[in-house]
């Protein structure tokens, strides 16, 4: 004879189940974010990932599990050391416990946009895109990123205006988007930013202008990069002020580009 259940004994089945159901969930969805990378964006030749696919899931080489309010996550994966091709899976998004230093650095193979849902992210702190093939970047949500106090795109040839949401985030203190490609600040900059800047540099891009700064805060310390780009003394002058403010301990605005024939500050 079968025997039915009751409508309340499969509600306290449910209640009982949720909080173990919803941690191992969480974590199957971090692994699978991961197995989607690997299989994405070239984990057959990663050097020394022998541990993807085959071991635990905190065992695997660069990946830290840690508990977050009583239930294992991702916490933090090591890219650097990956060869990464192609572009990012979406299910990395789904890595929502990701905190501290994100390195994805040395990846040229790694082209294209630079994709919205990294800014899932909420807990990282500093954010390095460097010496990648990216030359766009979707900001799409990035207002989250409460955290953030660095990001750095040293030698990835993003193009054009640079997004004013960076500047925008209420941490940010350290913006390194030297070496580049793009092509301007945007025209509606926070004069101050919400937290005075540290690091600026837009060195070794391709500015033809560049606004006035006057009434931007520096910390303690700062230093300031605006040489190599394609800026002519009228641009250049009315920011010498820079200079001479008590914070900064830096400013670099010299040489720029030849325009023409003549190398012009």
């Amino acid at each position: 004879m079968k025997r039915l259940l009751t409508t309340s004994f499969l509600v306290l089945l449910t209640i009982a189940l949720l909080p173990w159901k919803g941690s191992a969930q969480d974590l199957e969805s971090d692994s699978l974010a991961l197995v989607a990378l690997y299989n994405e964006c070239n984990g057959a030749n990663w050097v020394g990932f022998d541990s993807w696919l085959t071991d635990t899931l905190k065992n695997w080489t660069d990946v830290t599990v840690s508990d977050v309010e009583g239930m294992p996550r991702v916490t933090h994966v090591e890219f650097s050391r990956m060869t990464l091709t192609g572009t990012l899976p979406a299910a990395l998004g789904n890595l929502t416990e990701m905190s501290g230093k994100i390195q994805l650095n040395n990846q040229p193979g790694l082209t294209g946009e630079f994709p919205a849902f990294i800014w899932n992210w909420t807990k990282v702190e500093r954010m390095q895109i460097k010496f990648c093939g990216f030359t766009s970047i979707d900001v799409t949500g990035i207002e989250g990123m409460v955290n953030l106090y660095e990001f750095n795109t040293q030698e990835t040839p993003f193009e054009g205006e640079i997004p004013v949401e960076i500047f925008e985030l209420p941490l940010m203190r350290d913006v390194y988007l030297e070496d580049g490609m793009w092509t301007s600040l945007p025209a509606d900059l926070p004069i101050p930013t919400p937290t005075p800047l540290r690091r600026f540099y837009i060195n070794g891009n391709q500015f033809t202008d560049l606004p006035d700064l006057t009434g931007m805060v520096w910390a303690q310390g700062a230093k300031i990069k605006i040489r190599n780009n394609y800026l002519t003394f009228e641009y250049v002058e009315p920011n010498m002020w820079i200079a001479s403010d008590g914070n900064v301990s830096g400013f670099e605005y010299s040489p720029q580009e030849t325009i023409g024939e003549a190398n012009v500050v």
